[in-house]
């Protein structure tokens, strides 16, 4: 990411983890206030989500990157 957006390793890492902390919160603030779920609730979600997640990016990104 960092070479084809010309950006060092690291700021692209804290951008990703920046995203990422803001999408978690996101979505556990609406599983617990609009969706009622309770923490353990909310725990369990991520762990089934994790546990069958396939990405494949390949179709995603140009040939020979």
């Amino acid at each position: 990411i960092g070479r084809v957006m010309d950006e060092h390793e690291s700021t692209v890492s804290r951008g990703l983890a920046r995203t990422r902390d803001q999408l978690k919160s996101a979505i556990e603030r609406t599983l617990h206030d609009g969706d009622k779920l309770s923490p353990e609730q909310i725990r369990l979600c991520y762990d089934w989500a994790a546990g069958d997640l396939r990405i494949d990016l390949s179709r995603a990104l140009p040939d020979g990157k």
